[in-house]
């Protein structure tokens, strides 16, 4: 986790002050009621914001409706408490609760960098420095196949050895 405690809801800046003779937008009124603010509380001190409205039926990620669209929950509260999220960029929840919305929570990341740090078998193998027999993936010593995976050349080449062994034999007999 990045940054201090999250504020509590009542410390936070809105789009209007908290007590206006203005009434309340209901839009923003009916998204903050789709939010449990006494969420899990991590050793930082600062407690996940868990979006109890509807969710996302793979990832349990919160949906909200926005000019007719089902929008994901937490990319709403990021711009409405710290902006618009820049172009190109996916939102990461750092505390890895995929129905928080606390903004303390969320960091704009490159896709790439969202896939490593998640827990998908193609983020640990992204994390991965050295092969299953300890060579190490570097660019000298990594083949990088069609659909991106990556293999060791030197194990690669180990294990061909044998194989062209016998075809070299085949030919000569």
């Amino acid at each position: 986790m990045t940054g201090g405690a999250a504020p509590h809801i009542s410390e936070m800046e809105f789009t209007m002050p908290l007590y206006s003779t203005t009434p309340p937008d209901p839009v923003v009124t009916r998204f903050w009621s789709h939010v449990n603010f006494d969420g899990w509380r991590w050793a930082d001190g600062s407690q996940c914001w868990l979006w109890i409205g509807a969710q996302t039926r793979s990832g349990g990620y919160g949906l909200t409706k926005h000019n007719g669209k089902h929008v994901p929950a937490h990319r709403v509260t990021y711009e409405m408490l710290k902006g618009p999220i820049p172009t190109g960029l996916q939102i990461d929840h750092l505390c890895r609760t995929p129905p928080c919305v606390n903004p303390a929570h969320l960091e704009p990341v490159t896709l790439a960098e969202n896939v490593r740090r998640g827990i998908s078998p193609s983020a640990a193998n992204s994390r991965k420095t050295h092969c299953l027999r300890g060579h190490l993936f570097d660019k000298a010593n990594t083949y990088v196949n069609r659909n991106g995976g990556r293999t060791c050349r030197t194990c690669r080449r180990n294990k061909q050895r044998p194989i062209n062994r016998q075809k070299r034999a085949k030919e000569h007999a």
